[in-house]
């Protein structure tokens, strides 16, 4: 929602804030096994490395 909604505000829909063909794909995965719930807090909080990391659509580290 945040995403999506924020990309309208820029008047950026249909090229960020979503995971779709023709958009921009910039993206980050983190190791995280905890409960949904804590979601928000792991990212804003990890101190781990980055497991995957996708800049304009290309992996830049890939998943691995």
């Amino acid at each position: 929602m945040a995403t999506l909604n924020g990309a309208r505000a820029l008047g950026m829909a249909g090229r960020v804030g979503e995971i779709s063909p023709g958009c921009f794909a910039d993206l980050i995965a983190i190791p995280f096994a905890g409960k949904k719930s804590d979601a928000c807090a792991a990212v804003v909080d990890n101190w781990r490395d980055v497991r995957a990391s996708m800049i304009n659509g290309q992996w830049a580290v890939a998943p691995g």
